[in-house]
């Protein structure tokens, strides 16, 4: 049942922003600093599984791909928000410990696409 037990792992969220000029925006971050801002998508019917396979297996964010990702969050009918797809990276540690780090990827609203300059 746990045969990757203990092996890194990667998976995706989205969050809600309320402020798109925050200066630290962009950085990577705690899950628990992103805990409150975390969308449930299967409340918008997008299928959360289907959504992070596509975000953490995608290497090349070509224009075809992040269009693709736009389509698959039907973003455009999301008015008025700011929804962050923010990869999520965890690992064991050698102390038995788990580190879990959140890093955004792409900003989006209806009619917007801004990428993590950082990346």
């Amino acid at each position: 049942m746990f045969s990757k037990a203990g092996n890194p792992w990667d998976r995706a969220l989205v969050q809600r922003i309320e402020n798109p000029n925050k200066p630290d925006l962009w950085n990577t971050t705690s899950r628990e600093e992103i805990r409150n801002r975390i969308v449930g998508l299967s409340n918008y019917g997008i299928d959360t599984i289907d959504y992070s396979n596509f975000v953490s297996k995608t290497s090349n964010w070509n224009e075809r791909r992040v269009q693709a990702l736009r389509d698959l969050l039907d973003i455009k009918t999301i008015e008025d928000e700011y929804w962050m797809v923010t990869k999520v990276s965890g690992y064991l540690t050698k102390e038995d410990s788990v580190i879990v780090k959140a890093t955004p990827l792409f900003l989006l609203s209806a009619d917007t696409t801004a990428t993590n300059p950082k990346l």
